[in-house]
């Protein structure tokens, strides 16, 4: 099957532009895990239909998130933000306050660039501690600062085996999930006498919901947009991950200071990518005939795709096992012109 897929994939070069996408579709984006070479294009309704490309800011950079308009690249221990509107570009010094032993996590923008404060937020994989660096000013004060939270996370959630994950923008503020899945942590950035702090709160607790069946593995995420904050779980019903189980989607409402349980997205959709770093997309205003579903890549390859009004599950297609794939969160009215993301 995947053979005779491959055998009538139709293939577009672009060379070095963005390709010409519409804005009704979620378009997936797959790089080499080295970022070398073509990254390809393509979409869910049509995933056999692969636009080539060889965008020069993208190639031997991965991309790790999408912040208001800027798109957050990295290579090892090298760090950039680039505006695909502008073409614009910020290189950031070498992460070298990264021991070799340690990897990042996760990132998050904390605000637009021309917000007072703008600072790129990163964790470290299994170890409470952030790097951060202060964007917005010119590039010689460019400089990565760690700043461990274990005392902090502990006064909290009462251990000191906690660590953050999930950071993410919501109503102007960065908020983060504990590894346990049941303290919602908001990160405050205070600025003191010129100096940069960090002070985590408590914001929430995990939702509490009913499991058609007991899954031995449960993977919580978090995802935040300008206005709207959600909880996914994504259940698997065996501990190797092999088989997709269930979905449970859940919006914070600020007026109630609660989670509800979402029955329907309408016309937006969320991209879950469990192969590299358990990141999460979220597009919104695509076509109504395309909207609804949660996008699932697993670890072996797999596309699940969860619909969230009627709660089934799809098998989708094989995708890029070996690559890293994030859903395009900007959005095109014109050839190789941004819309906005």
């Amino acid at each position: 099957m995947q053979q005779q897929q491959q055998m009538e994939q139709k293939s577009i070069a672009c060379g070095n532009r963005l390709p010409c996408l519409s804005a009704n579709y979620p378009w997936l984006v797959a790089q080499n895990q080295d970022g070398t070479g073509d990254q390809t294009f393509y979409t869910l309704h049509d995933h056999l239909c692969h636009y080539k490309c060889r965008i020069p800011k993208l190639l031997g950079n991965h991309i790790r998130g999408y912040f208001h308009g800027w798109v957050i690249l990295s290579n090892n221990k090298m760090w950039s933000v680039w505006n695909p509107l502008t073409s614009k570009i910020i290189n950031l010094p070498p992460l070298i306050t990264l021991n070799n032993s340690e990897s990042v996590g996760q990132c998050c923008l904390s605000s637009p660039l021309d917000d007072p404060v703008p600072v790129l937020l990163l964790t470290i994989t299994e170890t409470p501690t952030f790097l951060f660096c202060r964007l917005g000013v010119k590039s010689d004060r460019l400089s990565w600062r760690r700043m461990p939270y274990n005392r902090q996370l502990k006064k909290i959630i009462g251990h000191y085996n906690g660590f953050l994950q999930c950071p993410t923008f919501y109503n102007g503020k960065v908020y983060a999930m504990c590894n346990d899945g049941d303290h919602v942590i908001q990160v405050d950035i205070i600025v003191n006498g010129g100096e940069l702090l960090i002070k985590l709160l408590l914001y929430g607790r995990r939702p509490t919901y009913a499991s058609r069946t007991c899954f031995p593995i449960s993977i919580p995420l978090l995802k935040g947009t300008c206005s709207e904050l959600f909880y996914i779980v994504v259940a698997f019903n065996e501990v190797t991950k092999k088989t997709l189980g269930d979905v449970y989607l859940f919006k914070w409402v600020t007026s109630r200071m609660r989670w509800e349980k979402m029955v329907d997205i309408k016309d937006a959709v969320f991209f879950v990518d469990l192969a590299r770093g358990n990141s999460v997309y979220y597009r919104r205003a695509i076509s109504s005939e395309l909207g609804g579903y949660i996008h699932i890549h697993d670890e072996m390859g797999k596309m699940y795709s969860y619909n969230v009004e009627d709660k089934t599950i799809a098998l989708s297609f094989m995708a890029y096992p070996t690559s890293h794939v994030s859903l395009w969160e900007c959005r095109y009215c014109f050839c190789f012109k941004v819309f906005y993301c």
